[in-house]
């Protein structure tokens, strides 16, 4: 009767410890990254983990966000926001569908179990954006000349620090 008590209590003791590590919701957002233009499938990252949800009680709620990013000029009052950035901000596993946006992007992930517990986590994502136009300004200095550049920039995007070079044109 012992040997019977004793293997029901151990059964329960290790099937309580079973449901206490599945109580535990743990959300993954994915590590953080740099995503260039020339990368394979550029448009189309994806974030979150493999998964992205674990632990807990299924099925899990997905919220991603982010810090709303500006449009423009400060004080613009346009704003951009994880749903108009991501595929969709309610899914495990989105793509970034406007690299765009800002170079750099944290995106924070909140995923919630069927039992109502929450988990949280976040990545940052950096881009290479670069925009480069093919005009060409031709402007010819001599000895002691001044030049006033005024047909507007040329060169954007990247990641500070940028420098330039200047030299002169090398006639053959």
């Amino acid at each position: 009767m012992i040997a019977r008590f004793n293997c029901v209590l151990i059964f329960i003791f290790f099937t309580m410890s079973s449901l206490r590590s599945n109580a535990q919701v743990t959300a993954e957002a994915g590590n953080s990254f740099h995503s260039c233009p020339g990368d394979a499938n550029s448009d189309s990252v994806m974030i979150g983990g493999m998964p992205t949800a674990s632990g807990g009680f299924a099925p899990y709620t997905y919220e991603w966000s982010i810090e709303p990013i500006e449009l423009g000029f400060p004080g613009s009052g346009l704003f951009f926001y994880a749903s108009d950035i991501l595929t969709d901000s309610t899914i495990a596993n989105p793509l970034i569908i406007d690299r765009f946006a800002s170079d750099t992007i944290a995106f924070f992930l909140k995923v919630t179990d069927s039992n109502g517990s929450t988990s949280l986590d976040s990545c940052i994502v950096t881009f290479s954006n670069f925009g480069i136009t093919l005009k060409s300004y031709v402007y010819i200095i001599n000895a002691g000349d001044s030049v006033w550049m005024d047909m507007g920039v040329n060169i954007g995007g990247g990641l500070p620090p940028e420098t330039f070079l200047w030299q002169p044109l090398r006639m053959v």
